[in-house]
């Protein structure tokens, strides 16, 4: 598993973070806790997405116990969702069991589940059609129907010099997380170095707007630039190949690209 961490200059950066990140700053201003269930966040400029943004995996919550032994909560962390930890063998597996006293209005219908780390994605796909793996996110690519499938890598150095394919899967669903990582001058993914100084204003001012529904329209202007200009040749929206072991039914995927563990079962 991995996420990305992107820091957009002007959006949804807080207060002084980046002097906390070099160090001349020992704490984290534009906190400020109201009570034990509120707290009021101060951004350094408007970022009409930012209610949206915060469904993203990196602002999830966590307990006292992470703050007080990191190295504990990592052996044994401590959720707030349908499955809590049973137990983590590196390079083997994660195993969690349902949370029956879970307070969300979906519960799962599985009792827990088992995470397997595969060195390769051929034998994690050699289990599945053995049915001693229930579920694979992705078919490796010479498992398919006709096999051609090209990854790029190596993007990020911005040294490519032909054309090449590159994706991406939102980490929130809103239209910001498709144009300001990827369009914005300088931003974290941008990897054909692209640069308009109207579109960044256009995204900027999407940004600033005072209501989320304000700035999708500022955004869709932006994009609307975007594809005078063509950084990028837009060809599909991506597909899941995944693959299911005979007793699991019920099988749904997330935009997120994620398996739906609460629609899932298993005989």
């Amino acid at each position: 598993m991995a996420h990305r961490c992107r820091s957009i200059p002007g959006s949804a950066e807080l207060a002084r973070w980046e002097a906390l990140k070099n160090g001349s700053a020992q704490q984290l201003s534009g906190l400020r806790v109201i009570d034990d269930r509120r707290f009021e966040v101060t951004l350094t400029a408007p970022f009409s997405a930012f209610a949206t943004q915060l469904g993203y995996a990196a602002f999830f919550p966590l307990p006292r116990s992470f703050f007080a032994d990191r190295a504990g909560f990592e052996a044994h962390p401590i959720g707030n969702g349908p499955f809590r930890f049973v137990s983590h063998t590196p390079g083997e597996n994660i195993v969690v069991r349902r949370y029956d006293a879970y307070g969300g209005a979906r519960k799962p219908h599985i009792e827990g589940v088992e995470f397997r780390f595969y060195k390769a994605l051929e034998d994690a796909y050699a289990d599945v059609v053995a049915n001693d793996l229930d579920y694979l996110d992705f078919v490796p690519a010479d498992a398919l129907a006709g096999g051609r499938y090209k990854f790029r890598t190596l993007i990020n150095d911005r040294r490519m010099s032909t054309i090449f394919r590159s994706g991406w899967v939102a980490d929130y669903p809103s239209i910001e997380n498709f144009l300001n990582p990827i369009f914005r001058t300088g931003a974290a993914v941008n990897g054909t170095t692209y640069s308009n100084p109207e579109v960044d204003a256009l995204l900027a001012s999407a940004d600033a707007a005072p209501t989320e529904r304000e700035g999708w329209v500022l955004y869709q202007q932006a994009e609307r630039r975007i594809l005078q200009d063509m950084p990028a040749i837009p060809l599909w929206f991506q597909k899941v190949q995944s693959g299911w072991s005979n007793r699991t039914r019920e099988v749904a995927v997330s935009q997120l690209l994620q398996l739906d563990l609460f629609a899932v079962e298993v005989d």
